[in-house]
């Protein structure tokens, strides 16, 4: 896989600082690659502070390399449903 997808994801992926007691994780990431096109998917964990039921949502991104650079062309996240 090309590398500079692999540091552009981690990148897209760096978040500022979260509040103290916040934990954001992220799971089941899943890159793949065709010719100029590369779509990420995967599902984000979100535990507010303060005892805020967590929260969990399916993502998937969509990049478009134009010429050495990757660029978001679509983004979609979905929310998991809670029981």
């Amino acid at each position: 896989m090309d590398h500079r997808l692999h540091r552009f994801v981690r990148q897209c992926q760096a978040s500022p600082t979260l509040p103290p007691g916040t934990v954001q994780t992220v799971g089941d990431l899943k890159i793949r690659v065709v010719g100029n096109v590369a779509t990420v998917s995967g599902m984000s964990h979100y535990t507010p502070a303060f005892g805020i039921n967590a929260t969990s949502y399916a993502f998937t991104d969509l990049y478009v390399r134009r010429g050495n650079t990757w660029r978001v062309a679509s983004s979609r996240t979905v929310r998991e449903a809670t029981t």
